[in-house]
């Protein structure tokens, strides 16, 4: 009995011998397994053994693909490495990281652009003029070539198309002092004005709002563009300085009940060219004599004044003195007992221009010859009002025997505001353009459109049209 119990014991000691030996068998197998998967960082699938063991592996590669990215198989990685391509995740930082471009950046890039081409023709033109055929006798003298400024039609409107509000119920007392347009609108239209040499507005604009005319950045500017005001008959200006307008005819101007005063300070805008027909500018030049010849009949004024006007002559032909400028000072002095004198002065010049005989206006071409010539103005930028707007596109629309436009850009900014009967049309004055049709030996002319090429541009909240004509 004794026996068999030994053998019993010695048996089961034995088997926990060969069981604990298995056990570490199979511990430096799984060891050496992980030793070799760190050194080559390929993993082993584990044997499958059943159709449950085969849903847990397709569940487990789902969930790994929508938390991380999507790995390629490995004949798609190395062909990835073989082209030397980017992977897909690398390719999406680089489209992020790209600057976006500003819109009104791209909008000015345009128009300088087409500022350079156009200035290149006016350069190619003079050049054309030097080359002049010469002989040993005499000197063959062409006549000079008249060049235009870069113009640039440039307003704000609402959905509608107004560019302005009524004051009243009289359709010609608007103003234009309205936000129209978005903060970055008005961004655009500075860095519009300080890109160009000069900005031209209409006399009742300037009558009405009294504008500045520069362009105010951040970073000012010690270059600032020209007013130019387009004012035939000078009947604004007048309004201006004397709040009344006198007659044309210097006899009738010397009855008339001349003012003591001179409302200089509502001319903000700094040394303001005023286009405006021969007549009116000597006309007002009359008048400024008359006013001081009055003043100085004045016994101790409170307020005194002394104007200086400069003509400009051509020394070579003195057929075109009347169309020089001709430049006005006034200083004004106010006079205070207990204080000390305050003092003023305002600076315009005359431009005189001839007439268009259809309009009875000042020739847009013209002035544009004049002040390219006078005052070296190689780009100009209208902005309104709504009459200007519709004149010079008018011009653009004559069948006269001159190729080229007058006008060569527009940069219209359109906002999401309606204002209804209470607003002033942008193009209200504009002539309808007509197709003539040749029908049965009958001309006829009925409405056509005129398209311009161009673009939208997104600009904040509103939608800018920039067009070449």
């Amino acid at each position: 009995m004794t026996r068999q119990l030994r053998c019993t014991s010695c048996a089961q000691l034995l088997l926990c011998v060969l069981f604990l030996a298995s056990c570490c068998v199979s511990i430096n197998a799984d060891a050496a397994a992980q030793v070799n998967t760190a050194k080559t960082g390929i993993s082993r699938q584990p044997r499958i053994t059943a159709a449950t063991d085969v849903k847990k592996i397709k569940n487990n590669a789902t969930n790994s693909a929508t938390d991380d990215q999507i790995i390629p198989s490995s004949n798609n990685t190395t062909a990835l490495e073989k082209n030397n391509t980017i992977p897909v995740s690398s390719a999406e930082n680089n489209i992020t990281q790209k600057e976006v471009v500003d819109p009104v950046d791209s909008i000015l890039s345009d128009i300088s652009s087409w500022m350079k081409k156009q200035q290149a023709n006016n350069a190619a033109q003079i050049d054309e003029q030097l080359f002049v055929d010469r002989d040993d006798s005499k000197y063959i003298q062409q006549p000079r070539i008249l060049r235009r400024p870069f113009i640039t039609l440039s307003y704000a409107q609402t959905l509608d198309g107004m560019i302005a509000a009524k004051l009243n119920n009289n359709n010609q007392t608007t103003t234009s002092n309205m936000k129209i347009s978005s903060p970055e609108s008005l961004v655009l239209t500075h860095r519009l004005r300080k890109m160009h040499d000069a900005i031209l507005i209409g006399g009742s604009t300037f009558a009405l709002d009294e504008p500045r005319l520069n362009a105010r950045l951040p970073k000012p500017s010690l270059q600032q563009p020209m007013p130019i005001v387009l004012d035939t008959h000078l009947r604004h200006l007048q309004q201006i300085l004397f709040d009344t307008i006198f007659p044309t005819d210097s006899t009738l101007l010397e009855e008339a009940n001349i003012p003591t005063h001179m409302s200089v300070e509502r001319i903000r805008a700094t040394n303001p060219i005023i286009c405006c027909s021969n007549q009116a500018a000597f006309s007002f030049i009359d008048l400024m004599e008359i006013f001081q010849d009055v003043h100085l009949q004045r016994k101790r004024p409170k307020t005194s004044y002394k104007i200086i006007v400069y003509k400009k002559i051509d020394e070579n032909d003195h057929m075109e003195d009347a169309c020089m400028p001709i430049k006005i000072t006034v200083h004004v002095t106010h006079h205070n007992k207990k204080e000390e004198d305050v003092t003023q002065e305002v600076t315009f010049t005359l431009l005189p221009c001839p007439i268009n005989e259809r309009t009875n206006s000042v020739s847009l071409k013209h002035a544009m010859y004049q002040l390219c010539d006078q005052f070296e103005i190689r780009s100009v930028m209208v902005e309104g009002g709504a009459g200007i707007l519709s004149s010079f596109l008018n011009e653009c629309n004559d069948d006269d025997n001159d190729e080229s436009e007058l006008v060569h850009c527009v940069c219209v900014t359109i906002a999401p505001t309606v204002l209804g009967g209470l607003g002033l049309p942008s193009l209200g004055g504009l002539d309808a353009l007509m197709k003539k049709s040749d029908e049965e030996d009958e001309i006829e002319e009925s409405p056509t459109l005129k398209s311009i090429d161009g673009r939208f541009i997104p600009l904040g909240r509103d939608c800018v049209f920039l067009g070449r004509l």
